[in-house]
């Protein structure tokens, strides 16, 4: 369990390797059931860091590659569609849609291919 101010991560997103053009998913989910994540992207090109999911609302520039599955309250799983290599990186999950000092927990995908 992953405690923070706000709330408590149950469940944080393992790193993951994957193939170009194959899909995935990153888990996260949270102890509180009324305030959502937020899902972050810093690409291992080391572009500045792209909001993905905030305010339960999947941000424009990433709605053709994203989503996010609600299996159960309190989770916010990421799904990654058509991986490419820019989907490579770390991705972040922070507790209280992302508030400062809030909990978070963080991945490394690497993507494989050409």
């Amino acid at each position: 369990m992953y405690i923070g101010t706000f709330g408590a991560l149950t469940v944080g997103p393992d790193s993951t390797i994957t193939l170009i053009g194959d899909t995935f998913h990153l888990k996260c989910a949270t102890s509180s059931a009324d305030v959502p994540v937020a899902w972050y992207h810093q690409p291992s090109d080391n572009s500045p860091v792209v909001t993905i999911f905030q305010n339960n609302i999947i941000q424009p520039c990433c709605v053709s590659m994203y989503n996010i599955s609600r299996v159960e309250v309190g989770r916010y799983d990421l799904v990654v569609y058509t991986a490419a290599l820019s989907v490579a990186g770390i991705y972040r999950c922070s507790d209280a849609n992302g508030v400062q000092g809030s909990d978070s927990a963080a991945c490394n995908v690497t993507v494989c291919g050409e």
